[in-house]
Formats: structure tokens, sequence, C-alpha cells
């Protein structure tokens, strides 16, 4: 057990990292790493690039400032920076340091600096030195990255900076980290050609026997917790990889993720970069950001399925596991609900009262926003303080509600504002009371709004969550620029490729 709360991540993130590790050794058809990418790095990164992010190890006075980092950056960040860590060590050492750890500390309490000991002893390589540099600063860097031919050979030149979501990083310090890099090429997508630990800002690395007509992609399997971002040329070799297929799902989505964080307004890249074959044929989960631009007070509600191509839904991250079903059965809810009418809201009702599994149970609770009606949206609020939904899932109904629809942020905003004595009394003093406040404003995009809900909170103090707050308002503010910069584009964009009607 972790010696006290600021080694509470050593908990959490080992226990997410883990449960992924048990799955993919015990059914590797399943590809569930892709799944943690998409499910858990990715979220890690969004929240970590926000300037009101926090390190891994965070310093607690007290127990009461414990429900603050219970977030993305304890689970999520520790699960990656562990995966990072395993990869970079090697099974057979992790395993060998994680012996030591365990043996010599079954019967006490251990801090970080015990595992990273044990894992160094194991190793022979500075653990440390390199996990001090993830955990107890807090953000991640962007790797920049260009090649140049000589000869039969391509030289890399690597540079890494601080990834700020809200523009380039202008602080007096100068972060560095220890970064492990796995670099691989067409030669075998799936098998490092290189690797190695860039510790110092700038790096030049030699790949031996590299034709100039064979791609180099780094961070294998989206392992690093990086961004990479690659030069003109490097980036328009990858295409075809992409195209056919040949480049592995993971890295397609990594590709992916780090090209449209590059499309935000902290870069400065010109909305014209959604054109870019990577985006339009890769695994598509970070284009659901977009949605905060095509609801906008402008009326654009333009559905993202219309625009996005065959092959971002065929190759879905989790498409060979069973765990494909429950997607499906959600996302038909979704339809019904979307397109349905008070009687279809009734039914969904009744089979969330009929239901025997409690899974089944939450899964309709989460779709129930997907109803577009003012006055169902209204219902569905109600009945998400009512006796039919257990006190710990009132908080996903609310937060599927704000996620359904512009119609629906708003009336559950309203709802939480209108509600807030009984929600905070039943909410305070743990981590579900920055839950529901995440859920309910973080997809805003509107200047007015974020000064809005900082002021609610002002006068209604959430102590538990006040950098919850902190970050949903710089999130707003961030959403407020790329709508400025982006919306009109986007909208074209989409318009562009919308699907032809149906035959009748």
């Amino acid at each position: 057990m972790p010696e006290w709360w600021t080694h509470l991540w050593l908990n959490e993130g080992f226990a997410s990292w883990i449960e992924y590790l048990c799955v993919d050794h015990c059914f590797p058809e399943y590809d569930i790493w892709t799944q943690f990418v998409s499910a858990d790095y990715t979220r890690a990164q969004e929240l970590d690039a926000l300037d009101n992010s926090h390190p891994i190890e965070v310093s607690v006075g007290h127990p009461s400032e414990v429900d603050e980092i219970f977030d993305a950056i304890s689970y999520s960040k520790g699960a990656s920076v562990i995966r990072m860590l395993h990869d970079y060590i090697g099974d057979e050492d992790f395993r060998k340091g994680m012996n030591l750890y365990l043996t010599k500390f079954q019967q006490r309490n251990a801090a970080t600096e015990d595992l990273w000991e044990s894992l160094e002893k194991a190793s022979g390589k500075p653990i440390a030195a390199v996990m001090n540099t993830w955990t107890k600063q807090m953000g991640f860097p962007l790797i920049y990255v260009e090649a140049e031919q000589q000869e039969d050979d391509k030289v890399l030149k690597l540079v890494q900076k601080k990834f700020c979501a809200s523009g380039p990083y202008t602080g007096e310090d100068f972060p560095m980290w220890m970064v492990p890099i796995s670099i691989c090429t067409s030669e075998d997508p799936t098998c490092a050609k290189m690797q190695i630990l860039m510790d110092k800002p700038e790096l030049t690395v030699v790949l031996k026997d590299t034709k100039p007509e064979q791609w180099v992609k780094l961070n294998l399997g989206t392992v690093g917790f990086y961004r990479t971002q690659y030069s003109p040329a490097m980036l328009e070799s990858l295409i075809p990889a992409i195209r056919d297929l040949s480049l592995p799902p993971v890295d397609r989505l990594g590709l992916q993720n780090d090209l449209f964080s590059l499309v935000s307004p902290a870069t400065g890249e010109p909305a014209a970069r959604w054109e870019h074959p990577a985006l339009c044929h890769s695994p598509s989960p970070a284009l659901g950001g977009a949605r905060i631009l095509l609801r906008t007070p402008k009326g654009c509600s333009i559905s993202l399925d219309v625009g996005i191509p065959p092959q971002l839904h065929t190759n879905c991250c989790i498409s060979k596991s069973v765990m494909g079903l429950f997607l499906l059965s959600s996302q038909v809810y979704v339809t019904v609900l979307k397109h349905g009418d008070s009687s279809t809201l009734d039914t969904m009702l009744k089979l969330h009262k009929q239901a025997d599994m409690q899974e089944e149970k939450n899964r309709i609770e989460r779709v129930l926003g997907a109803i577009s009606q003012p006055e169902l949206i209204q219902k569905v609020l109600t009945f998400a303080l009512s006796e039919e939904v257990r006190p710990q899932d009132t908080v996903s109904v609310i937060g599927g509600v704000a996620g359904g629809s512009k119609q629906g942020r708003k009336a559950a905003w309203k709802f939480v504002r209108d509600n807030w004595e009984e929600l905070y009394n039943r909410y305070q003093g743990g981590f579900l009371i920055s839950r529901l406040i995440k859920l309910t404003v973080d997809g805003f995009a509107n200047d007015k709004m974020a000064a809005e809900v900082k002021a609610f909170f002002e006068s209604h103090p959430a102590p538990s969550a006040e950098r919850t707050v902190q970050q949903c308002c710089e999130n707003i503010l961030l959403n407020a620029a790329w709508l400025r910069r982006d919306a009109d584009s986007i909208q074209h964009f989409l318009q562009q490729r919308r699907a032809p009607p149906a035959p009748v």
C-alpha cells in the first residue's frame, strides 16, 4: 500500500494498467491496447495538456485534499507512464523488479521511490531519473522530428518541447523529459528498428540501412506518453501505410490523435489540416471533439456520422472484442432515442425498470440524454434524481443529457444550478462532485459561459472540485477559440462529405 496519499497514483495507476495487461495476456485477439489508447491514454493527454493540470505525484497535506487527485492524471496518465516504463525495461526485468519490490514491502507500506529502486536494480537502467521527469512535473512533451537521407541511412533530428493546449509554452523554466523512444520503419511496422532514451532537448540519431522510399515512424504501439509532430515530408510518406492499413490500428490511432491535437487553436495550424488523409483514414475517437464546434449558437448541428469514411468505423478499436456487442446496443439506443418521442422514452424507462443486470440499467441511463424534445429532456433530468436511479448513477444520467445535444447541455447546467444544494449535499467530499461538474459544463464553447461557470462556483464553492472547475473554465475558453477559428471551415468540410441519401 502507498506510504501516504501523495503516492495514491501508484495504487490506482498500476491497477488501471494491469487490468489491460491481464486481458491482453488472456485474450490477445481483443487488441486491448488499442482500446487503452482510445480510452485512457488519449483522455490523460487531453487533461495533462491544460495549464490547470497537476503532476502525477501531488503533495497531500491532509486527507481532505485527496478527492481532487482522483482524476485522469492519477488513473490514466499513471497507467500510461507505467505502460511506457514496462516497455522501456522489458517484461523480464520488469517482473524481476516487481518481485523484489513486493517481497521487500510485503509487510509494510511503500513510496514511489521504493518501486523505482527495485526496478532500477533489476534492469540496470536509470529508472528513478527517467520516471521523476514523468511523475514530479505536470505535462508531457511534443517531439518534433525531421529526416534527411544520407546515402543508405536516414538521419533523424528530434527536438522536444512541452505541449500545451493553450498554445506554445512561454514559462520561464524549460521543462524536459527523459523520453523512451521507439522507432519503426516500413520494413517491419510491428518491430522497433531502434530504441533510444532522449535525455536532452535535441537529439540526432542515424537509422542505418534505411532506403529513401521507406517511411519512418516514432512511438511504436503508441506506448510513449508524448505527441509527435512530423515534418511535412515524413508525414506524407506515412499516407500509403495508413491507406493500405499496413500501419497497425494502434499506430494509426496514435498518429491521428497527434495530428488532431495539432489543428487545435493552440498550435495556430490552419483548419485545412482537416483535409489531411491521416485524419480521414484513421480510427476516429479524437474527432468527437469536433462536435463542440458543430453544436454552436449559430445552430450548426451536423452529425459527424455523415462525413466519416467507412474505414473509421470498420477499424474501430474494439471491433475484435465481444465488448463491441455492448457498444452496438448503446448506439442502437441512441439512434432510437434521437429520433423518438415520448412513447420512445417511456419504452426506454420501462426497459430500465425491467432490466435484471445493473450493467444494462447503467447503459440505458447513459444514453437517455439522446432524446431531443425539450420537455423530454426535462423528464430525463427529473428521472436522474428519482429513486429509480442509484445515487452514484445520477451523475451519469445528467452527464448523458449534457453530452447529448446543445439543448441538453444548457438544460443540464440549469438543472445542476437549480438543484445544487441537493446534489452538493449528496456528493460533497467525494470524486463524484468533480465528475458531475466536468460532465455538465466541459463541453461549452462560449467565453460568456466560462465566466458564468466561474462566477457560480465562486458563490457556491466546492473545495474538493476547485481544480476541476479551473480545468473546465480553461477548456471552455479553448473550445470558444477553436469555434471562432474553425467552425465554418469544419461545417463546410463535413457538408462536402455528407453521405448520399439512402435509397428508398
